[in-house]
């Protein structure tokens, strides 16, 4: 590792998802990274897989995993963290840059870093710098207030003492934000020839959502989700338009294997996030859809000139604490790709 901070750039990285991993190496190519370590905190062991896949991409200078899946882990994150930070091996004369997403920052908060980025790739960040959730008790109010008590029971503290600048795709105007471009992948696509483009202009891509599966409280009910996909099918149906679904990797198979029997589609699992399986699979789509994924966003700002729709429901009617943070997230769907791009699910109900 870096003994001399002024002449080599490096950087700490945790990460949870195969997403997180994409953005961290976004983030070292803007910034000529020249040593990454990087620390996976694993939730979810179904990240796993994707995982492995997409850190053989570029280079690091060490990679160490957590496993974060027990039930202490699950409910006390931060807590969690500064136990297991004295297992890390990280740089004694600290870093230039220090990155956390979902996870990580109790980790961050008691190592040396000149800066502090918080990827932000999804519902939870929108939804966490909102003025809903900021108007309200949350987790890091409460890590400021017990971080004196973690200095002296612990000597560690719960919460970082630099305001962190966020790396996102989102376009958050009241926050320090440096925007996520997707150069670093935009020029490998740009490197492509002799692309797969035979019939993709009568395929769309549509991502899945793991509404059911979410462990603090499902979104939906699976009957109402395989209801709704069986209208999205027909609404392409009608467009001579067939349908290739893409799993999200924490989907059930039980979901999945009635999806697989609703006319006009066809299930394609990727091994790699999905921003990254067309240039492995050499094939540029041209229409993509999904609910509420953050792959919108993505697939925006990556392929300037494709096709993209978005599928809206009101989900208040089947989760009412959570309803807040999606309409949060459409909302910035809206202002991206515009309304008319946003279907309403009510006025697809009588298609089936």
């Amino acid at each position: 590792m870096a003994e001399n901070l002024e002449i080599q750039s490096n950087c700490l990285a945790i990460a949870s998802t195969p997403l997180h991993i994409l953005y961290i190496i976004e983030f070292a190519s803007k910034y000529c990274v020249e040593n990454l370590d990087l620390i996976i905190l694993v939730k979810r062991k179904t990240d796993e897989p994707q995982i492995d896949k997409i850190i053989k991409e570029i280079k690091w200078h060490s990679v160490q995993w957590i496993d974060a899946t027990g039930k202490f882990a699950n409910n006390f994150i931060a807590f969690y963290e500064l136990l297991v930070s004295y297992e890390l091996n990280t740089a004694p004369n600290g870093y230039n840059f220090g990155i956390f997403a979902d996870y990580g920052r109790s980790i961050l908060a008691n190592i040396q870093c000149q800066s502090v980025f918080w990827l932000g790739d999804g519902t939870k960040l929108l939804y966490e710098v909102s003025e809903t959730h900021e108007s309200k008790p949350n987790r890091y109010t409460l890590h400021r207030i017990a971080n004196s008590l973690s200095k002296l029971l612990l000597n560690q503290r719960l919460s970082l003492n630099l305001e962190p600048t966020i790396f996102s795709p989102f376009d958050i105007s009241q926050k320090k934000l440096i925007h996520n471009d997707f150069s670093w992948i935009r020029n490998k696509y740009s490197e492509l020839s002799n692309c797969d483009i035979t019939a993709r202009n009568e395929i769309v891509y549509f991502f899945g959502s793991y509404f059911s599966e979410v462990e603090s409280g499902s979104l939906m009910p699976d009957e109402t989700y395989i209801t709704y996909m069986e209208q999205i099918s027909t609404y392409y149906k009608q467009r001579q338009i067939s349908v290739i679904y893409i799993p999200h990797r924490h989907e059930s198979s039980i979901k999945l294997a009635q999806i697989s029997n609703i006319p006009n589609i066809q299930i394609t699992k990727f091994e790699y996030p999905s921003e990254y399986q067309f240039l492995i699979d050499q094939r540029l789509p041209s229409r993509i859809a999904a609910f509420c994924s953050t792959c919108i966003f993505n697939f925006y700002y990556i392929f300037k000139s494709i096709e993209i729709k978005s599928f809206y429901t009101d989900f208040s009617k089947f989760n009412s604490k959570q309803s807040d943070r999606m309409e949060i997230f459409y909302d910035h769907i809206k202002t991206l790709i515009g309304s008319e791009n946003v279907i309403d699910l009510n006025t697809l109900e009588n298609l089936k």
